[in-house]
């Protein structure tokens, strides 16, 4: 399969801010918990996803799944030739672009996937979600078992919950950075500003001086 571009930037940016970890923990990581179920009901769809893309894999952060579908089927990371989220954050030379297919039968890139022929997903829609310098790490997507034409608002809806997500890779991006400058700045002061001297209080030198032979006379 085909490198995505920027697939090394994508994954550092995903280590960086622990949510690769929180995944293969099995955290839950509740604002993308959220994004994923309001898109599943805005949509009407049986299943939708927000999921992230590293150099070689696609990892659900979170997956809304109706049933009788199987929620571990959609919450397993992924090699690329059982996702489709990858090709969203390649276009555009990384910073990607929806991928909207009423029927991936008629897009190439999709209807000879896995998802397709085993897992029997018909249409898709996406939006992609961005970090402040535009990279694409990864989507809000839909899916559904059946061709359908997916509207206008339904993308608008996908987009919308892209940028909920996208605010949220913001403030983790931002809480790294403050501990990373405090840690920075930690490491460059001295030694002795790091320990605790005993220091008199301006009461007690006050009251010793009011005692001594000196203040007396």
């Amino acid at each position: 399969l085909p490198a995505v571009p920027l697939g090394a930037d994508r994954l550092a940016v995903l280590t960086t801010l622990g949510l690769l970890g929180a995944t293969a923990r099995g955290e839950p990581l509740d604002p993308f918990v959220r994004v994923a179920r309001l898109a599943a009901e805005a949509l009407g769809a049986p299943i939708a996803q927000v999921n992230l893309v590293t150099d070689d894999r696609q990892v659900p952060a979170a997956a809304h799944v109706r049933a009788p579908h199987d929620p571990a089927e959609w919450t397993t990371r992924v090699g690329f030739d059982r996702a489709y989220c990858q090709h969203v954050v390649a276009a555009d030379g990384g910073r990607g672009v929806p991928i909207v297919a009423g029927d991936v039968r008629d897009d190439l890139r999709l209807g000879a996937s896995r998802v397709h022929t085993e897992a029997g997903v018909v249409a898709y829609a996406s939006a992609p979600i961005h970090t402040p310098g535009g990279l694409a790490v990864g989507t809000v997507c839909a899916v559904d078992f059946r061709a359908r034409a997916w509207g206008e608002a339904e993308q608008r809806v996908l987009e919308d919950l892209a940028a909920l997500a996208a605010h949220e890779i913001t403030l983790r991006m931002r809480a790294a950075d403050a501990v990373a400058v405090r840690a920075e700045r930690l490491a460059r002061l001295p030694d002795t500003c790091c320990r605790s001297t005993p220091r008199r209080s301006v009461t007690s030198t006050a009251g010793s001086s009011a005692h001594s032979p000196r203040a007396s006379t």
